[in-house]
Formats: C-alpha cells, sequence, structure tokens
C-alpha cells in the first residue's frame, strides 16, 4: 500500500522481513491538501469540497480512499483506519504495523508478534491466519498472494481466497498475482515459470 501525501497514484511499499504487502496501483477521488506549510491535512472530495477540515497533523501519511469511504492514516510508525464519514476517529481502536490495500472490501493487517489478520472496511476481524503465513499481498481476481514457512524452513508461495482459506497450496518458489484469471508461478529455482488459473491448475509454460 502507498501513503501519500499530495499525489494519489503509487506502487505499494514492502515491509521488509516479511509481514503484509501491496502492489496495487489505484488513483483516489480525495484529495489530502495543506492550507500552509506544517498545517494539518484537510481532506477535499472530486468536488472541491472541504469533507474534513484540519484532521491529522503535518507528518501523517494517508493512502487512498476506499469504496469511497475508509483510508488509512500513518502517524508515529502506526496503522489506524479512518472514514470518509466520521474523519475525526478512527473506526477501530487498533493501530497496525502494516496493511493492505482494501479490495472487495478486505484487507490484510499486521501487528509486531501476532499473526496477520484479515479484516473488513469496519475493522471487523473475519479470519486469523496461521503463524506460518509470514507475508501476504492484496487480492487480485478475488485471490491473495501468500507466503508460508514450511516445517523444513523453506519459503514458498500460494493464494488464499476471500474467506481467508488456503484456496492454492504453498507450492511455488516465486508467484505473481492473479490478472484475467491467470498467474505465472514458478516451482523451483530454476526458470521453469508455469501459467496457472484460479483453481491451480497448470494451462500454459
Amino acid at each position: 500500500m502507498a501513503f501519500l501525501s499530495r499525489r494519489h497514484r503509487s506502487r505499494g511499499i514492502m515491509r521488509n522481513g516479511g509481514g503484509v504487502k501491496a502492489e496495487e496501483e489505484n488513483v483516489s477521488n480525495y484529495l489530502y491538501v495543506q492550507t500552509g506549510t506544517n498545517e494539518h491535512w484537510c481532506i477535499v472530495n472530486a468536488n472541491g469540497n472541504v469533507t474534513a477540515n484540519r484532521v491529522y497533523p503535518p507528518e501523517a501519511q494517508m493512502s487512498r480512499v476506499y469504496g469511497g469511504d475508509c483510508y488509512w492514516v500513518k502517524a508515529h510508525g502506526r496503522l489506524k483506519l479512518y472514514s470518509v464519514s466520521s474523519p475525526s476517529a478512527p473506526v477501530s481502536m487498533n493501530a497496525y504495523d502494516t496493511a493492505t490495500d482494501f479490495c472487495g472490501g478486505l484487507a490484510f493487517t499486521s501487528m509486531r508478534g501476532k499473526p496477520i489478520q484479515m479484516i473488513d472496511t469496519r475493522g471487523k476481524v473475519m479470519a486469523t491466519l496461521g503463524k506460518d503465513i509470514t507475508t501476504v499481498h492484496s487480492f487480485h481476481d478475488g485471490l491473495a498472494r501468500f507466503r508460508q514457512k514450511t516445517a523444513e524452513g523453506e519459503l514458498l508461495y500460494g493464494y488464499l481466497d476471500g474467506q481467508g482459506d488456503i484456496a492454492i497450496q504453498a507450492a511455488y518458489r516465486n508467484a505473481g498475482d492473479f490478472h484475467d484469471g491467470v498467474a505465472v508461478v514458478r516451482r523451483s529455482a530454476e526458470r521453469d515459470d508455469l501459467i496457472i488459473d484460479t483453481n491451480g491448475g497448470v494451462i500454459g509454460k
């Protein structure tokens, strides 16, 4: 997920050493603006109307607005979920270390020392993942790419469904997100790329 101040189009950031990742490119219908140097941030909609006046400190970073309402605010190194309809207080008191973009009303979050969780736009926990899942990306074509640590210590990629369950087992050394129903994966260190469908079936090389 990208946290942006004046611009609202970017590739996502990644946390080193595992956690939650996102690599979506999106454009928001809202802008975050300052009326002067070191002033608090305001939110302005596509019609130029101020929907929230001076609500976030100058050092804060904000994500795009998802589904016309919710967005992430990063301050003091932590992430909280807010709503355009009620911007002065977070929708939940949880503060996260990392979070993905919302897609289909769902996002993945992580807090240090705890399993990754899937939440909805109100901050409700929809699923808690196993501790062996070290990294999750945002949803593409209804599937979220994840990385799992095996009993032998190997890190392999697979895909989760919208319930947070494993849809395609972690069996790939490298894997891309799904687009138009297909993804490119690699089983070994050698260059043996495969094209799979959303059921995990190999449909090309």
